[in-house]
């Protein structure tokens, strides 16, 4: 699902002109520099204060959309930032850059819904980038380099490395 959003993100940003692309598991970038992050945490509905108890698993999905931040405000985080206002030089409407995102994500979420990952393995692999490119893959102290071989069947990246196709689910890429 977080995959999904990130896709639903991206098509918000190229639809106003912005050069964008998910980056795996749970960023979008314009460039180098990090425009989106998701983090997504599956619940008992139970545990949610005003729902109906149920034995079904819910999820949340927190998009954190950099919208009017200033490039000066970019500047001081300790990664490469942008925003929306730094990529189109205007300042956006927050409720309308939300309202702008209900369909994509509606459209990406309900894809994935219906077929998981296989669902939107092409939307992703299409805007994510090319199957073969070289990427490092970081998660604490282990650091993987190889080539991206594609995408398993629930989303975790394959590295190809000179060990055979090694399984990744979680880490930072560059």
């Amino acid at each position: 699902i977080t995959m999904a959003a990130a896709l639903a993100v991206n098509d918000l940003l190229r639809g106003r002109g912005i050069a964008s692309a998910p980056k795996w598991p749970n960023d979008v970038m314009a460039g180098e520099r990090k425009i989106c992050g998701i983090l997504s945490e599956r619940i008992e509905r139970d545990a949610v204060p005003g729902v109906a108890a149920s034995p079904a698993a819910g999820m949340i999905v927190g998009i954190g959309l950099n919208v009017n931040m200033t490039g000066e405000e970019a500047d001081r985080i300790d990664r490469p930032a942008t925003s929306i206002l730094i990529e189109s030089g205007e300042a956006a409407d927050i409720e309308r850059t939300l309202q702008d995102l209900l369909q994509p994500l509606d459209h990406w979420i309900g894809k994935w819904r219906r077929g998981g990952f296989a669902a939107i393995r092409d939307g992703w692999l299409d805007r994510a980038g090319p199957v073969g490119r070289p990427l490092t893959v970081h998660d604490g102290d282990e650091v993987k380099s190889g080539l991206l071989s594609g995408y398993g069947d629930h989303g975790e990246l394959l590295l190809e490395t000179e060990n055979g196709v090694d399984t990744i689910w979680s880490g930072d890429v560059s």
